[in-house]
């Protein structure tokens, strides 16, 4: 009884925590996940040595590279979910994140989105409950929660346009007491 006990005990210590792709921060160190769509067009290259360089000392973020060549189906599943329009590759998905093609500007935001990630308690694995035909509504509301866009600066242009908006109206009070 007793070999049964520590038996038990043991397979639920090291029972993985990750349940239909929801992970969480404390018992799972390879938390965020990257999954690269790609062909063996020179974009899709290139990209995969800069994401292998970029991630090669990140031991909590992991990746899988998945052919479209052999996941066609998994590929347009993803963009369907993702509304994801175009059909460049190489596509990029983390969390409910997905870059498509690859610039200097998707390396700044792929690191913002990864760094979001890390910081996280907790995130869902979309491809793999995609895979696995699951309901995906949770991990996009909770993946939806990690990394927002800053989108500030039309918020700055609003005010600077409301702004000139009201010194041009009181410059045309103050003309037209003048008069």
């Amino acid at each position: 009884m007793k070999k049964i006990l520590i038996i038990l005990l043991f397979i639920i210590m090291f029972y993985p925590s990750s349940v239909d792709g929801v992970v969480t921060n404390a018992t799972d160190t390879n938390k965020v996940r990257v999954n690269f769509f790609y062909d063996d067009n020179k974009e899709s290259l290139t990209t995969r040595s800069w994401l292998d360089s970029y991630l090669e000392d990140k031991d909590d973020i992991t990746k899988e590279y998945i052919s479209i060549n052999d996941n066609k189906e998994l590929y347009n599943k993803v963009k369907e979910i993702l509304k994801i329009k175009k059909d460049n590759l190489p596509l990029i998905v983390i969390g409910s994140n997905y870059f498509v093609g690859f610039n200097e500007k998707t390396k700044d935001k792929l690191k913002n989105v990864l760094k979001s990630y890390q910081d996280s308690d907790k995130q869902c694995n979309l491809i793999s409950k995609i895979r696995n035909n699951k309901d995906i509504s949770e991990c996009l509301e909770i993946n939806s929660n990690i990394y927002k866009e800053d989108n500030h600066i039309l918020t700055y242009l609003l005010i600077i346009l409301i702004l000139i908006v009201i010194i041009l109206i009181i410059l045309k009070i103050v003309v037209k007491r003048r008069k």
